[in-house]
């Protein structure tokens, strides 16, 4: 009975574990930008989802071959779930940012890109970054 516990156990947190992942994406100003490889200027995004929380870390970079100097701008998020739609997950801290995940997604509307990013400034003014979906 013991060994039939633990081998519960174990399965319980192996499950846990395999919950969490971590993704890259490169993300843009509008959806379905039109990449230039040559001059390739995006915002990384590391989005790190666990259960009902998610980790955002972003920063600023170049690609390529032009001479363009672009500072980094590191920014991180902590994240909670806010909401629920159609297998689309939405992860916000308060007035600051918001990350709308559609990888999940079952719905056949039309969406923008797999990842929508949302940053608040102090001002409450909205940018909007989207993920390069290949």
């Amino acid at each position: 009975m013991r060994k039939l516990f633990l081998t519960f156990i174990g399965t319980m947190i192996a499950s846990q574990v395999a919950l969490a992942e971590s993704k890259n994406f490169k993300m843009y100003r509008e959806p379905f930008a039109k990449v230039n490889v040559n001059c390739d200027i995006y915002t990384k995004l590391v989005l790190e989802v666990d259960g009902n929380t998610a980790f955002a870390k972003l920063s600023d970079h170049v690609g390529g071959f032009c001479e363009i100097h672009v500072d980094e701008n590191k920014r991180s998020y902590q994240l909670a779930i806010s909401g629920t739609d159609c297998g689309t997950k939405i992860y916000q801290q308060d007035a600051v940012a918001e990350v709308v995940d559609n990888r999940g997604r079952r719905c056949e509307n039309m969406i923008p890109a797999l990842i929508v990013l949302k940053e608040y400034d102090q001002n409450g003014n909205e940018s909007v970054l989207y993920s390069k979906d290949y």
